[in-house]
């Protein structure tokens, strides 16, 4: 997930999970979100392969699977006011 707009996903924003055959085929990602995040969009790169050449490049052909981009809304913070019961601001 590229968080910091670069044009680029870096190493430190990447995560990885098995899918097992003996599974459902879903799998659980999770990111850690900078706090200092601003609202604004930016893509995640999902990378679908068989080879464990391809979990290191986050660019390129994935010779035994598939890629896909995805654009996602990265959220502020939800600031509360404690005078406003159960209200954000």
């Amino acid at each position: 997930m590229d968080f910091n707009l670069n044009g680029t996903f870096d190493e430190n924003e990447r995560v990885t999970a098995n899918v097992t055959t003996s599974g459902n085929g879903n799998v659980v990602l999770q990111w850690t979100v900078p706090q200092s995040r601003k609202a604004y969009s930016t893509y995640v790169r999902l990378r679908y392969f068989g080879a464990i050449d391809d979990a290191t490049k986050s660019t390129g052909n994935a010779l035994y699977g598939e890629v896909e981009d995805h654009r996602i809304y990265i959220l502020t913070p939800v600031i509360t006011n404690p005078m406003l019961k159960n209200q954000g601001i």
